[in-house]
């Protein structure tokens, strides 16, 4: 009996049994290593069995080999799948329903981006605040901000908004907080009137007559 053929199929299925092994037992690689030095010796031991005498055979066994490593991985992963134990051990994908909910609201956090709002709570950097009426996680950019205060979103970042206070520009006319109108736009046709400067000639004239004009009172001698 030729041993050598012996141990080449034992090592083979060896090596296919320490890759299920591995696909249920996390070991860091080690499993997976032991199985590739099971391999190995299996191909060296159907060397010594076969190439001198039925070279055909050792090429038949080394493709044999080459495929069942594959379809070993498939079979266990399709297996593993429909049984309990593989629903425990293999995560289940999420479904469609599960995660659109999710991706919408992403994108409705996105569409924030620009809008102004203010403070709900103390921003330490993080709290709450209210943007087109509605409430909203954020955290500030670096700094803390009081409760009432006007913020601006710069940014979503998870499922959080970043904002930063909102500082009106100096451009920006100033609006009435009553009817929305700025001060120059509520003065009358008769307070946009400009005032009119009488000429330089006439307030010669003006200061001519009064040192001339004669006084209505006498200064008393002491």
């Amino acid at each position: 009996m030729d041993y050598s053929v012996v141990f080449a199929i034992s090592l083979l299925l060896l090596g296919l049994a320490l890759i299920i092994a591995e696909l249920f037992i996390p070991s860091g690689g080690v499993i997976s290593l032991l199985s590739f030095v099971c391999l190995v010796a299996a191909l060296y031991s159907a060397h010594d069995a076969w190439w001198d005498q039925h070279r055909a055979r050792f090429w038949w066994f080394v493709g044999s080999s080459v495929g069942l490593i594959p379809f070993t991985i498939g079979a266990t992963l399709f297996l593993i799948s429909r049984t309990r134990l593989g629903n425990r051990v293999l995560l289940e994908a999420p479904k469609l329903e599960d995660v659109t909910p999710y991706s919408q609201e992403a994108e409705q956090r996105k569409q924030l981006i620009g809008k102004r709002g203010k403070t709900l709570t103390l921003m330490t950097p993080g709290g709450l605040v209210i943007v087109e009426g509605k409430r909203h996680h954020a955290e500030a950019e670096g700094q803390m901000l009081d409760p009432e205060q006007p913020i601006q979103v710069i940014a979503v970042r998870g499922n959080r908004v970043v904002v930063r206070p909102y500082e009106p520009s100096s451009e920006e006319p100033a609006t009435s907080p009553i009817n929305g109108k700025s001060p120059s736009d509520s003065k009358t046709p008769q307070d946009k009137t400009p005032l009119r400067t009488p000429p330089s000639d006439e307030l010669a004239e003006t200061t001519g007559d009064s040192r001339s004009a004669p006084l209505d009172f006498e200064i008393p001698e002491g």
